[in-house]
């Protein structure tokens, strides 16, 4: 927590770091590659050692609010990730994890490199990569709403929908990004990677949703 003093700037104060107890998570691909594409045997980078892009912040008339998403194995007896988000209510003050999930409704398709935002009545929108050994990597979404119940997302809905692998190189969609209109506050712009034909990865095109 940092407090600026901009008349004296010698006396600005930062406090902390504050722990905040989570559930028990595991690294996405223990923070490595193993994000699977059709068509090749490279694999992809989960950045599961990471927070993803953005931690985003807001302050309602109630509480302010911090947002934030990572990506983690979804289970023990499988490398398949999915992408972890979490919901932090009154971070200048006493830090709490109002909801957390792990989104992942299947049980084939990996997701992973996600960015989640909220808006100003504190709808959720997440956006993310998916990808499989039969599925090119694509472009997902999903969302709350702010009277859904805790802890869970909606159905997944497709923005772009792959058809190229990408090979030589393991690294994808640093960072995709969740952004909200500043024209209405309420509309969820995402951008992610794609690729425009199998190759390495200077071979992509960037998908607005």
């Amino acid at each position: 927590q940092f407090q600026p003093d901009f008349s004296a700037p010698n006396n600005s104060t930062l406090s902390g770091p504050v722990g905040i107890t989570v559930s028990t998570f595991h690294e996405a691909c223990g923070g490595g590659a193993c994000v699977p594409q059709a068509g090749t045997h490279e694999k992809l980078d989960s950045l599961g050692d990471r927070l993803m892009y953005r931690l985003s912040y807001r302050v309602y008339s109630t509480h302010d609010a911090l947002v934030a998403n990572q990506s983690v194995q979804v289970s023990s007896s499988s490398n398949q990730t999915g992408v972890r988000w979490y919901e932090i209510d009154s971070p200048g003050s006493s830090p709490t994890v109002k909801q957390e999930s792990t989104y992942s409704p299947d049980s084939s398709l990996y997701r992973w490199m996600g960015s989640v935002a909220q808006d100003k009545v504190g709808d959720l929108g997440l956006g993310f990569s998916t990808s499989s050994s039969s599925t090119d990597p694509s472009v997902a979404f999903t969302g709350r709403a702010v009277g859904d119940p805790l802890n869970t997302m909606e159905n997944q809905a497709t923005i772009h929908t792959g058809t190229s692998y990408q090979s030589r190189a393991n690294r994808w969609g640093d960072y995709s990004s969740v952004s909200i209109d500043p024209f209405d506050d309420c509309t969820f712009w995402y951008v992610n990677e794609y690729l425009l034909s199998n190759g390495t990865y200077t071979n992509w095109g960037t998908y607005i949703g």
